[in-house]
């Protein structure tokens, strides 16, 4: 019964990491947004991180144990996956910080960003880690050893989930105004995220049937915040569109694909960078209509995103 509740949790993860990463993909081509880029990216080495470092180990242990090796052996070499993963979660971290100073428009993140999270939110762990290490003589079958990994992987998440809310906190106040409320949703539903991490965590450092729910809600908590972005996109972020639309190259389109009057329609609007909410309003359509038209003609064409049509029209 326990296997059934990982294999399912897994499959669930594995769904919700590929989900979230395809869709990730999709604002990048849509959207002409260092946001998006970033986040994007810090998904990719997310995910990376959440297989390697938490995944890794029961699938390690199932397959070490199947070999037939001393259980004793194969916990020691298991409780090894979450450090050399740190890489990964290094990357996504200094990724993550930047993402408030993106969301607020910044075109450059301060230079102390990087240093403070790079020097307090990665050294700071991993000198925590090897001076454990150091205190117990390598042995990593101590029971306090999951909790050391846990504390090494929350501080940094920490430092760099305080980044994202604070820089955008910070631009509310220069701005003097009332705050974006989408930006600022947001950035409660990264704290959010962050709090959902620690009960995972906490979860899964009970080595029980446990686990399986804490893995599960450790791979939500970075869907959560994308999620809510990938919704509001369309109010935050204007489409890639063409610095000037090749009118030669939208006729022949229109004519060797068979686009018809209200899918050229659309077309224009998208050329003129409108978003599929702005495209509704102007066309007085529905948003489900909008999206049915730009499937249609993407199909037409053989293309997948705004990118590739806006590739192809301008001039």
């Amino acid at each position: 019964m326990i296997r059934i509740l990982f294999i399912l949790a897994f499959l669930l993860c594995s769904a919700i990491a590929l989900g979230c990463i395809w869709m990730g993909r999709q604002t990048v081509v849509t959207y002409d947004s260092q946001f998006h880029k970033k986040y994007f990216y810090y998904l990719v080495f997310f995910y990376a991180y959440a297989f390697y470092a938490l995944w890794g180990p029961f699938g390690l242990r199932e397959l070490m144990l199947f070999g037939g090796m001393q259980p004793e052996t194969v916990n020691n070499t298991a409780r090894w996956l979450p450090v050399l993963a740190l890489p990964f979660a290094g990357v996504g971290w200094l990724l993550y910080s930047t993402l408030g100073f993106a969301l607020a428009g910044s075109r450059k993140v301060p230079g102390h960003t990087i240093g403070v999270v790079a020097m307090a939110g990665l050294m700071l762990p991993v000198v925590w880690i090897f001076s454990y290490l150091n205190a117990v003589s390598g042995d990593v079958s101590d029971p306090a050893w999951p909790l050391v990994l846990a504390g090494a992987a929350l501080w940094p998440d920490f430092i760099s989930t305080a980044f994202v809310v604070g820089a955008l906190l910070l631009r509310r106040k220069k701005s003097g105004g009332r705050p974006n409320r989408y930006a600022m949703r947001f950035a409660w539903g990264v704290a959010l995220a962050l709090i959902l991490r620690i009960v995972g965590l906490g979860l899964i450092t009970r080595e029980s049937f446990l686990a399986a729910p804490g893995l599960l809600v450790y791979f939500l908590s970075a869907a959560l915040p994308f999620l809510y972005s990938y919704r509001v996109s369309d109010r935050l972020f204007q489409p890639v569109f063409p610095e000037t639309t090749h009118k030669g190259k939208l006729q022949h389109l229109i004519e060797t694909y068979g686009i018809t009057p209200r899918e050229q329609d659309v077309i224009e609007k998208i050329c003129e960078g409108k978003t599929n909410r702005q495209i509704a309003d102007e066309l007085f359509i529905s948003l489900q209509t909008v999206k049915d038209h730009t499937h249609r003609i993407y199909s037409k064409v053989g293309i997948n995103s705004r990118l590739k049509l806006v590739q192809l029209l301008n001039g």
